[in-house]
């Protein structure tokens, strides 16, 4: 399980220290997935939300609301669907419907707004652990897949090769 700690805090890190000297935005959030959730119009706060929601793994709930956004958006039938099969291909498993309680989702929010990554990915991960067998592989596929990598970042190619790798190993 430590795997997941592993690769998650690769990535985080290296994404930290990317933007370590600069200010991030929110904004920046919407490169991942390939960028296809640009074509939503998203305000600052609901971009908030959608980080808050990714840090604390509710995933249903992110969910939720990119479909709610998707009724409201005035797109072109060919962007609509391409956002629609999208939203399918990341379908969480049932395991992130109750996930984490509200006192946890809670700290990891303080930890967020603090960018505190290693008690998120801490808490993740002890959590992933208390999985029973099936449910566990489900959670370590599902955010192994679904993990961020920068096609332009030089070390894309390295991170996703040892993330396949350490999958493979792992389950």
């Amino acid at each position: 399980m430590r795997v997941v700690l592993i690769v998650a805090a690769t990535i985080m890190l290296t994404a930290a220290d990317d933007v370590s000297s600069e200010q991030y935005s929110a904004r920046e959030g919407l490169i991942g997935h390939g960028g296809i959730f640009k074509l939503l119009d998203w305000t600052d706060y609901e971009l908030a939300m959608i980080s808050s929601l990714h840090a604390t793994a509710s995933y249903p709930e992110l969910m939720k609301l990119v479909k709610q956004k998707l009724v409201d958006a005035e797109l072109h039938a060919s962007e609509r669907r391409r956002i629609e099969r999208m939203l399918i291909a990341l379908r969480p498993p049932a395991v992130f419907n109750n996930f984490l309680n509200e006192a946890e989702k809670q700290k990891i929010r303080k930890a967020h707004s603090h960018r505190d990554i290693e008690y998120i990915l801490g808490t993740i991960n002890k959590k992933i652990e208390q999985l029973p067998p099936t449910q566990k592989s489900e959670a370590v596929n599902y955010m192994l897949s679904h993990s961020p990598a920068m096609p332009d970042d030089v070390n894309y190619e390295r991170r996703r090769s040892s993330m396949c790798i350490k999958r493979r190993l792992y389950i």
